[in-house]
């Protein structure tokens, strides 16, 4: 078949059946290939593909960087949750904003949830390091 014109339906086949070619290489490297979007007008296509590093239950692994802010939240970063839709999250980073960032165990999300929220699904309470003279709390960096 030639594709004379780019359509919606088109586009999403084309999509579809690229992803379908990476998957070997996706195998090959242990790695989670997905579609991430894209556009068209009517003599182009362009798709975009997204590489994720994954760990050994299927999840987006969490950095050292994001372990550290994590615990320095007070939060469990092992700790699995599940919620009222049957999901079970697990926490995945922190996003510039401060929220919590999770996946569930089909590693889909991010799911963000507010650090308050957070905090009581997964654990604690913040664990501000003190200030050099000890006498008030410091709050962690900012993500802004």
């Amino acid at each position: 078949m030639t594709i004379t014109t780019f359509t919606k339906p088109v586009c999403k086949v084309l999509a579809e059946e690229a992803l379908a070619l990476l998957q070997p290489l996706a195998a090959k490297h242990g790695i989670r290939i997905t579609i991430g979007g894209g556009s068209f007008d009517s003599s182009s296509l362009t798709e975009k593909f997204v590489f994720e590093a994954v760990a050994e239950d299927g999840r987006k692994p969490l950095s050292s960087i994001d372990r550290s802010l994590v615990e320095a939240y007070g939060l469990d970063p092992d700790k699995e949750h599940k919620d009222s839709r049957g999901l079970i999250h697990k926490i995945s980073g922190v996003n510039r904003g401060g929220s919590i960032l999770t996946h569930d165990q089909n590693g889909k999300g991010p799911y963000r949830w507010p650090l308050a929220s957070a905090q009581r699904v997964f654990g604690g309470e913040i664990k501000f390091p003190k200030a050099k003279d000890g006498t008030r709390e410091v709050p962690p960096p900012s993500f802004a």
